[in-house]
């Protein structure tokens, strides 16, 4: 490898894969810290759609019995004395609670409006494979949303947030295809969390770097890779042969040229 090439130490077993540590391109180092803001967002937002949850069977109950003495109240109100004034108590403690669900309610749309969009902008710098997964929910949140209930919002948020989390904890090898300068290639993608990948064409002539930039994923080629520790890191990962010290370089995507979309 070139002094000018930075090394990735990468040790892999075969019982279990290791966290690869890559060091991000600069356009990607905001990226972690901006979607912990929103885990805690959701968390916060879980923890208030829990305490509804659990909440709300015991005030529809509570409700259903205050409008059943209010309307008792009602019938006799005439020959009870005071009996106006209790009814106005009740009347205003139903509104007061169906006033705090509302809000309630406006509070836990809002914050779901929120992560949609917030997921909806990442989604293009992810890489591919990641990008795939998320479609099905992302395409139903671009029909009616009005047709989703709240529960259903909130699973599917919370569920794209802890894929996003299981992907960057691990490594990932995929095969599909890629376009470079206009043409297409079947390749191996070794990726290392969100942020970092490799490729190796299927005939090994083949092989560059993956990384998001601007508001995309780019694939790169990167002619003078050491192409046996990818071909031998990817087999590794598949079982394919006994686990070993290899290095793969970390290439910054900013300065390469001829970017293409996978």
């Amino acid at each position: 490898m070139g002094k000018s090439k930075k090394a990735i130490l990468i040790v892999t077993t075969i019982l279990a894969m290791p966290v690869l540590s890559v060091k991000a391109n600069n356009q990607a180092d905001s990226m972690p810290n901006l979607v912990e803001k929103w885990l805690q967002l959701s968390a916060q937002q879980q923890r208030v759609e829990s305490e509804w949850a659990a909440e709300k069977p015991l005030l529809e109950q509570q409700l259903q019995l205050l409008q059943q003495e209010f309307e008792t109240l009602n019938r006799n109100v005439s020959s009870k004395q005071g009996g106006q004034s209790e009814v106005a108590q009740k009347r205003e403690s139903l509104v007061s609670e169906q006033q705090r669900l509302e809000k309630q309610q406006f509070e836990l749309q809002s914050a779901l409006k929120f992560h949609r969009k917030q997921l909806t902008q990442i989604v293009s710098r992810l890489p591919p494979v990641l990008q795939n997964a998320w479609n099905e929910t992302l395409l139903k949140w671009q029909g009616d949303i009005s047709a989703q209930t709240d529960a259903n919002q909130l699973q599917d948020v919370l569920a794209l947030y802890q894929q996003w989390a299981d992907f960057q904890k691990r490594i990932v090898v995929h095969e599909a295809p890629i376009q470079l300068n206009g043409e297409e290639f079947m390749v191996d993608q070794l990726y290392v969390g969100v942020s970092q990948a490799w490729f190796i064409s299927k005939d090994g002539k083949t092989t560059g770097v993956g990384a998001p930039k601007g508001t995309s994923w780019v694939w790169t080629a990167v002619n003078d890779l050491d192409t046996a520790a990818l071909v031998s890191a990817i087999a590794m990962y598949r079982k394919q042969q006994p686990a070993s010290l290899i290095q793969l370089p970390y290439v910054a995507t900013p300065t390469l040229g001829g970017p293409s979309n996978g």
